[in-house]
C-alpha cells in the first residue's frame, strides 16, 4: 500500500493502487466446482442444487512475483461451499456487477446492457430465476442442504438480496 495525504492533513491513509494489488502478493485462492452425487464423479453439474464449490487458499513464504521459480507453500486452507452458498455467491456477484455499472462516474449503456443480459438472459449457467425456483420454493426439493441454522440464515440472506 502507498501512503497518501488525506484531506485534513493530519495523517496518512492507505491507498491500494493497481500495482499494490498485483505485487507483493502472498495469498492465492483457487475455486473448483464439484458434485457429491454418485454419477457426478466430482465434476461440474448442470443442476444448481447439486453444485458445490471448493475454495483452496494458499499462503506462500515469500511474495509474488519473485525471481524464484518455485515458492514454498506455508499454509493451505480448504473451504467447501454448499449449493445454496454457491447460489448466494452468484447472486451477490451479479448485484455487485450491476451496482458497479450503475454507480460508475461515466455510465456506459453498452456495458450495462451486457451485465443485464448476463443476469436475465442466461446462456450458460443457471440464473436468479432458477436459483429462486430451486432454493426459495415453499416446498424445496433439495431440503438436505437446509437442515441446520447456518443454511436457514443463508436462505434468509438470499431472500433479502
Amino acid at each position: 500500500p502507498t501512503a497518501a495525504a488525506d484531506d485534513d492533513g493530519d495523517g496518512a491513509e492507505i491507498v491500494d493502487t493497481l500495482f499494490d494489488k498485483n505485487h507483493n502478493v502472498r495469498r492465492f485462492m483457487l475455486e473448483q466446482p464439484f458434485t457429491r452425487s454418485a454419477g457426478g464423479g466430482g465434476q461440474y453439474s448442470k443442476h444448481i442444487a447439486e453444485q458445490f464449490k471448493r475454495k483452496t487458499i494458499y499462503t506462500l513464504d515469500t511474495f509474488f512475483p519473485s525471481p524464484l521459480l518455485r515458492l514454498r507453500v506455508v499454509s493451505r486452507k480448504v473451504l467447501e461451499l454448499t449449493p445454496i452458498e454457491v447460489a448466494l455467491e452468484t447472486i451477490h456477484g451479479r448485484v455487485d456487477a450491476l451496482r458497479a455499472e450503475i454507480d460508475a462516474s461515466a455510465p456506459n449503456s453498452k456495458s450495462l446492457q451486457r451485465v443485464l443480459q448476463g443476469s436475465v438472459l442466461l446462456q450458460v449457467n443457471a440464473g436468479p430465476l432458477e436459483i429462486a425456483r430451486v432454493f426459495l420454493a415453499r416446498e424445496p426439493t433439495h431440503a438436505t442442504y437446509l437442515d441446520d441454522a447456518r443454511h436457514r440464515d443463508v436462505v434468509r440472506r438470499l431472500r433479502a438480496a
